[in-house]
Formats: C-alpha cells, structure tokens, sequence
C-alpha cells in the first residue's frame, strides 16, 4: 500500500509539474484571438483519452495490475520523448526573474488573486461529477452506471466542444461565457439533487457537461490576460491552486457524506 501511495504523489507531482507549462506554452505560440480555441482543443483531446482509456485499461486489467500499469508508463515515456524531439524550444517573453517571484507576483495581483479564490468555488461544484455524482449514480443503478456516466460526460466535450465554443465565441464575451458557463454547472448540479431515475441524473449530467466544456478554455483565456509578459507560467501555476484546493475540499466533503450517509443507513438497518 505505501508503494501504490508513493507512485500517486509521484504521478500527482509530475502531473502538477505539466499543466502549467502546457498552458503558457500554448499561450506564446498563439495568437490571443485564437487561444480560446487552441484551450478547448487541448481539453478536447484530453476528454478523448477519458472515453478510451478506460476502455484500454480495462482490457489490460484482464492481463493483470502490473501489465496495466507497465503499459500506462510506457505510453508516458513515449509521449515524453515525441515532445522533446518535437516541440520548439520556448523561452518566457519579456523580463524573467525567479519562480517564486514570478508566483509572488500572481498572489499580489489582487484582481487575479480574486479570480482564482472564486474558482475554488468552481472546483468545488465540478469535481463533484467524480465523488457525489458518482456515488448517486451507483446508489440508482448499481456499479455499472459509472461507464455510462463517464462516458457521456467524456463522449459530450469530445463531439460537441469545439462546435459549441466557436459558436459561444462568436456572439458572447469571454468573461461573460466563464460566468454563464458556471452558473449552468450550479444549475445542473442542483437538479441532480431532485434526479430519482439514473436517466433524470443523465439528462442532468449532460447540462453540467454543457457548462464545463466552456469553462476551462474561458478559464485559461483569462488567465493568459492577466498574466504579463514573461510571467505566464507563474499565473498558471498559481491559478492551479484553484484546482487543487477545490478538489481536496470537495473529497473531503464527499467523504464526510458518505460516512455520515453508510452511518445512516447502518442504523436503519438494525432498528
């Protein structure tokens, strides 16, 4: 057990140590009326790897734990090395100081500063769809509802992202759409608490997927604007700490709900 721990902070770490040089990357080769897309390309592709992985996974477990993990850090390795025989070497533009200046400088920003503690919020709601969401599907339709689940969320961004974010860009601002974006994932969130049929908690899955698919690429748009030259790496490392926060105390929450909900139904079963 403490090995399998180990090699998920080993992963969490280098995970953590990917997002933001990504995001400032594709922020300084493109150009900043194309960003938005580029993001929602990004999240795209990601969103594909969710619908197969699994898929893959699950096939690889039929070979046994260790084949299937082997075989997820090969594809690393691989990916690892067509990344650094491929991409160009960037450099930050503009002045460049230390990193934790440049973080020093993100966390003094105080319009910044209050976007990313808003999006705490945000993160809270969205992790959800892993947690809550989940345990709620499995209590209406038994442990295999979480492909079906999955999958639509996944299946959603990987058809309809791209379409749907041209056509929000065309005629909604970007902070306008972020706002909207959000409040349509508190809306879909608060219907799942009324769902009492796995199809009601689908249909409600499908708008929380709506909202999400626009939120990240507005969300890192954003961060790009806020960020001055050279410093972009920072921005996005701390607006990081939105996720991460968010998602540690939604896992909390979630797990305090679910003691409390099995100490419930424990003490209904013995009276």
């Amino acid at each position: 057990m403490g090995e399998l721990l180990a090699a998920a902070v080993l992963a969490g770490v280098g995970g953590g140590l990917f997002d933001a040089p990504k995001s400032a990357a594709i922020t300084q080769v493109t150009l900043p009326e194309h960003r938005t897309r580029m993001f929602s390309l990004t999240s795209l592709s990601g969103n594909a790897g969710m619908v197969t992985g699994p898929l893959i996974g699950a096939a690889l477990l039929g070979l046994g734990f260790r084949t299937a993990a082997l075989s997820a850090a090969g594809v690393y390795l691989l990916a690892g090395a067509v990344m650094a025989f491929t991409l160009p070497h960037l450099r930050p533009a503009g002045r460049v100081g230390s990193g934790l200046d440049g973080l020093r400088l993100a966390a003094a920003d105080t319009r910044f500063r209050r976007f990313t503690l808003v999006l705490i919020g945000y993160f809270i709601l969205s992790t959800q769809i892993n947690v809550v969401v989940t345990l709620k599907a499995i209590a209406l339709a038994g442990n295999g509802a979480t492909g079906p689940l999955y999958g639509l969320s996944a299946g959603m961004a990987v058809l309809l992202q791209y379409p749907l974010l041209r056509l929000v860009e065309r005629f909604v601002p970007v902070r306008s759409a972020l706002v909207a974006a959000v409040l349509l994932v508190g809306a879909a969130l608060g219907l799942m608490s009324a769902a009492a049929t796995f199809p009601q908690l689908l249909a409600c899955v499908a708008l929380y997927s709506l909202g999400t698919m626009i939120v990240y690429p507005t969300q890192q748009t954003l961060t790009a604007r806020f960020a001055p030259a050279g410093r972009v790496g920072s921005y996005f490392g701390f607006s990081a700490i939105s996720l991460g926060v968010g998602a540690r105390w939604a896992a909390c929450w979630a797990a305090r709900w679910w003691t409390a909900a099995r100490g419930w139904a424990s003490r209904r079963c013995r009276g």
